[in-house]
């Protein structure tokens, strides 16, 4: 006679898993447990993120952007040299201004007045003082010509510095554009896009264009006046030189 085992008792200690039970995650987490836990290693993320963008240097935004400079070198190079030369004639303009009007006050205070008209006497070959006048009036008549020439020049070379520049930043934006995942798309909407490629483009342009000639022409405006005012008196330039910011 053959005794046929019977099957130990299940406790509810050594009960079978479920069907239905729900599957673990990472490290033995469950799906609720791991999807509550991920905003909280994202928010450290975006946290992070933003203080690596705000980690960055104001000198390292500056070469940054002055790395646009790269395609137009040529055309900032003429600018800053067509500057520099009407800043020149600007002063040589204004120094030859001076020498003018020293000459008329010779001649006014004189004794002896000219005994012809002043057209003969200004174009009379003979008088000294007339001589040195006239000499004096062309001189300056040849240099304001020549500064408004090179006025023009200025504008034109600033235009067209200007102009290529924001060419090219517009083509990186693009082309960067061109490169981003749908993700950035999905995020990022039509209208910020337009702002960031007119605006924000626009401000980069104006910010560089204004540290290298508007920086450039307010240096050699001051410096140039002021080796201008020592060369005639030197008092007077220590006086100039009272409300500058050291």
């Amino acid at each position: 006679m053959s005794i046929t085992p019977s099957a130990p008792p299940t406790s509810p200690a050594t009960k079978p898993p479920c069907a239905t039970a729900e599957p673990k995650g990472k490290e033995g987490e469950s799906p609720r447990e791991t999807s509550s836990a991920e905003p909280q290693k994202t928010v450290p993320d975006a946290i992070s993120e933003a203080a690596l963008l705000a980690d960055k240097s104001s000198l390292q935004l500056i070469a940054w952007m002055f790395s646009f400079l790269r395609p137009v070198k040529r055309y900032a190079v003429i600018s800053c040299t067509v500057l520099i030369c009407w800043i020149s004639i600007d002063i040589l303009t204004t120094r030859q201004m001076g020498r003018a009007v020293d000459q008329m006050k010779q001649i006014h205070f004189k004794q002896s007045a000219p005994p012809v008209g002043f057209w003969q006497w200004i174009a009379s070959p003979a008088d000294a003082d007339a001589a040195a006048l006239r000499r004096a009036i062309l001189a300056l008549s040849g240099l304001v010509l020549l500064n408004a020439v090179l006025r023009y020049l200025r504008e034109t070379a600033n235009t067209r510095l200007s102009m290529t520049m924001v060419y090219y930043l517009r083509e990186a934006v693009y082309d960067k554009i061109q490169r981003v995942g749908f993700a950035f798309h999905d995020r990022v909407s039509t209208g910020q896009l337009i702002n960031r490629a007119l605006t924000d483009l626009q401000n980069v342009r104006t910010f560089i264009q204004t540290a290298v000639l508007t920086t450039l022409e307010i240096v050699l405006v001051v410096g140039g006046y002021i080796a201008l005012i020592l060369s005639r008196n030197p008092w007077v330039a220590l006086l100039s030189l009272v409300p500058l910011p050291f």
